[in-house]
């Protein structure tokens, strides 16, 4: 009977190390063809786990740069949207200087040089609304961050940038101080700077262009307050001739009695007319006959028209006058010369003037008030300086007010300024009537003469103090422009007898200050005005802010809504850029 052979070790054991070297082999040509030393996890399970991480790892980089190209393509499309605006903006400045050059522009060549800037201000508006990357706009603004105040914003809060994440966030100011002002000087009639109000700080100029004054009057007229011969001008309620008079007698009728005179006239018109007449007394015993005598030796002499002379019968008073009364006329005897047994009590060189009636007498109305008679007082007076001085006083005890106005001499002229102590055009003058013949040149007013009001440039805008009372300080808010967006400030304006005179102040403006918190986090000192970024607690957040300068300060709750775009550029979470 035949014998199977059932077991083959050798061969087994052949066959199993053959396969073993098989799927070695196997493994390194897969590693060689796939070129990836591990290819699956009986390979290496911990080192295909890195490797897995190392692919995704490379995988986000390569896409994260693919992100980064296409963000950068964006970039460069606003890039070169703005270039082409920088371009206008800086042709538009070239435009301006062009036209400054007035010179020689004529309105043709400026209003196409407005012409080109208004087609480049068009252009720029185009290009911030059309610049877009895909359906996405630029440069429209419509990526900002929207910040809305869910409360009523009582504090005049504005934002103009913001890190804060989407959602609802607090910030909240507490004023520490006030808004506060200094002046560099308080000589030209301002000082004491308060309730400052819209004005941003720093320095701020004031600039007096126009002093003020009280309302004023001069005599139309030269006033005649002295003669020819220094004789001073008299009121008086009854007008008067000038008048020489003396005792005449004739003791005897000799052939040889005579009067000689020399007689100068000064009249209305200024001139002195002067002449010498001489009457026979040989048959004259009385002083009518004398005064007929002498009249009719004036006639032809060119002073008959002025003056006359007159005796009283019965009576040895012989007297020599001005025809016409008032104190325009003076009359002087240059000589005299008596012949035989005639006398006449007037010496040579004596010198009369006539008075004026109620010359001083006229009305006048100060501030709108009711017209007062004012009357001079019955005196001479020598100078203008004391007429001006009796004006004043008169004027004063008449409206019972002393510090009403100032009587002063017009400089060296023969005229007297009657200035109201009140200045600025709230202060009025009206002399509403005079007297006939008024000594005092004053002309009636048709209508109230009114002060000069102080005007101050307060940074170039002008304002106008129209009331500075005399004795008393008073105030006056100025702004630096129209509107409820200018900026004011109340000064103390000094009284009318110093005034508001002409000058430059400067004006030092510290804006009210507030500390400033975001969601609670370090306070932020914070100037009224002034942009100032405030972070929250853990300072990865943050809001630039602006304060109004009239701010209260208070808390407002913020919703925020992130509209930025947003750019992922690294290959893990959160590796973002926003714009």
């Amino acid at each position: 009977m035949s014998m199977a052979i059932n077991h083959n070790i050798a061969a087994l054991d052949a066959w199993r190390n053959l396969s073993q070297t098989n799927q070695m082999l196997n493994k390194s040509l897969e590693k060689l063809s796939s070129g990836f030393k591990i290819n699956r996890a009986s390979d290496n399970p911990a080192g295909l786990v890195i490797s897995e991480q190392m692919r995704a790892q490379i995988a986000g980089l390569t896409q994260a740069i693919d992100n980064t190209e296409t963000a950068t393509s964006m970039v460069q499309t606003a890039e070169a949207a703005l270039s082409t605006i920088h371009g206008m903006l800086d042709k538009m400045r070239q435009l301006a200087i062009h036209a400054a050059n007035e010179g020689a522009n004529d309105p043709t060549m400026l209003a196409a040089d407005q012409a080109d800037i208004e087609n480049a201000m068009s252009s720029i508006t185009r290009i911030a609304n059309t610049t877009q990357f895909g359906t996405k706009k630029l440069l429209d603004g419509s990526r900002a961050s929207i910040v809305n105040f869910t409360t009523g914003n009582t504090a005049e809060v504005s934002v103009s940038d913001t890190t804060l994440t989407t959602g609802t966030h607090i910030l909240a100011a507490t004023k520490t101080a006030d808004a506060s002002a200094t002046l560099s000087t308080s000589q030209f009639g301002l000082s004491s700077p308060t309730n400052v109000t819209n004005l941003e700080a720093g320095n701020h100029t004031l600039q007096v262009t126009q002093a003020s004054a009280g309302a004023s009057k001069t005599s139309s007229s030269d006033i005649r307050i002295t003669d020819a011969w220094d004789k001073g001008l008299a009121f008086s309620s009854a007008a008067a001739a000038a008048r020489l008079s003396g005792t005449f007698s004739n003791s005897g009728t000799s052939a040889g009695d005579s009067l000689t005179i020399g007689i100068a006239y000064q009249g209305a018109d200024g001139v002195i007319h002067s002449a010498t007449i001489s009457a026979s007394m040989s048959a004259v015993t009385n002083a009518t006959a004398a005064a007929t005598a002498l009249n009719a030796a004036l006639n032809g002499s060119g002073l008959s028209g002025y003056v006359v002379f007159s005796g009283v019968a019965g009576s040895s008073s012989l007297t020599l006058e001005s025809k016409d009364t008032g104190s325009n006329e003076s009359i002087k005897v240059v000589t005299k010369t008596v012949g035989g047994n005639v006398t006449w009590g007037v010496t040579a060189g004596t010198t009369d003037r006539g008075v004026a009636k109620r010359s001083g007498v006229f009305t006048m109305a100060l501030d709108g008030g009711t017209a007062t008679k004012i009357v001079m007082a019955a005196n001479t007076y020598t100078s203008i300086a004391d007429l001006a001085t009796a004006v004043q006083k008169a004027i004063s005890a008449s409206l019972g007010a002393a510090d009403a106005v100032t009587v002063s001499q017009d400089g060296s002229n023969n005229r007297i300024t009657i200035t109201t102590k009140d200045e600025g055009s709230k202060a009025t003058l009206q002399v509403t009537g005079t007297d006939s013949g008024n000594e005092l040149g004053l002309s009636v007013d048709t209508a109230a003469l009114t002060g000069i009001d102080a005007l101050v440039s307060f940074d170039g805008y002008v304002n106008t103090i129209d009331n500075v009372q005399y004795g008393s300080t008073g105030t006056a808010t100025l702004a630096n422009g129209s509107g409820s967006s200018a900026g004011t400030v109340t000064l103390k304006v000094a009284s009318a007898n110093e005034g508001v005179d002409i000058g430059t102040m400067v004006l030092n403006v510290t804006p009210t200050q507030f500390n400033v918190t975001l969601d609670g986090g370090a306070a932020t000192s914070v100037a009224a005005g002034t942009e100032t970024t405030v972070y929250n607690a853990q300072h990865d957040q943050y809001i630039k802010v602006t304060y109004a300068l009239d701010s209260g300060g208070g808390t407002e709750t913020l919703n925020v809504s992130d509209q930025s775009l947003v750019f992922q550029v690294g290959a893990n979470k959160n590796q973002t850029v926003k714009i």
